[in-house]
């Protein structure tokens, strides 16, 4: 098991594979992980396993939630690194083959992936990140797997109601969501997991309105009816009458 430093989890020990390293949690505990349970109360079933993805040349950060009949789990998170002193179509390969190991091993339904950003006074960096993004947009569109993109300023503002939040402000978020005794660290997996449950709660939101939405038929459709009957009663002859 990794070791715990500046009181985060760190997921640069004990090699997953040869490209990746990772960690999954002993046990879920309040996370209660029960799919098949959660899908038979909707009509369209959401996702059950979803893949976040912090992009980057040197390390890609990725995390798998399961999606519970409470709450998310987490089932692990990791990075898939390069190797610096390869050529650049190498260090791709790499990543997208460690990303292939990712996809045999937990079969994700669907990924969310962090967009790119970029100032014009330091463009280099985008431009890096943009050679892993290709490599893992194809691997998910090999696998026919549905990509969503989120921005860093959509994922902070649905995990913590700011989009101007923290990197500490979105990393306790997601250690309360997940249950986690401490915060997520490398940041690639934190990014990560927060593009995960990003994806999470906004895959949700059209069935909570639905949900809604079928709650408020429901209740006007029986204040009708408690109308209705109120109308009958009002309508029928009573012992009174038939006495007279």
């Amino acid at each position: 098991m990794p070791p715990e430093e500046s009181g985060g989890r760190r997921l640069d020990g004990d090699a997953v594979s040869q490209r990746r390293s990772g960690w999954r949690p002993r046990e879920t505990g309040e996370q209660n992980i029960d799919a098949a349970a959660d899908s038979n109360r909707r009509s369209e079933p959401l996702p059950t396993r979803y893949l976040g993805i912090d992009p980057g040349l040197l390390r890609t950060g990725y995390a798998l939630l399961e999606r519970g009949a409470v709450a998310p789990a987490l089932l692990e998170g990791g990075v898939i690194r390069s190797t610096p002193k390869l050529s650049l179509a190498e260090r791709v390969c790499e990543i997208g083959a460690g990303l292939c190991e990712v996809f045999d091993q937990f079969q994700p339904q669907v990924m969310a992936i962090e967009q790119i950003f970029s100032t014009g006074k330091y463009p280099k960096p985008a431009l890096m990140m943009s050679h892993a993004r290709g490599v893992i947009l194809y691997v998910a569109a090999s696998r026919g797997v549905p990509v969503v993109h989120y921005t860093p300023r959509q994922i902070k503002r649905l995990l913590t109601g700011s989009g101007k939040a923290s990197k500490d402000q979105v990393q306790q978020a997601i250690r309360h969501e997940l249950g986690l005794g401490c915060i997520l660290e490398p940041n690639d997996v934190a990014d990560a997991c927060a593009a995960a449950l990003c994806h999470y709660h906004q895959a949700r939101l059209p069935s909570l309105q639905s949900l809604a939405g079928a709650v408020a038929i429901n209740t006007e459709l029986l204040r009708r009816a408690v109308a209705r009957r109120g109308d009958a009663k009002a309508a029928s002859p009573t012992f009174g009458d038939l006495s007279n």
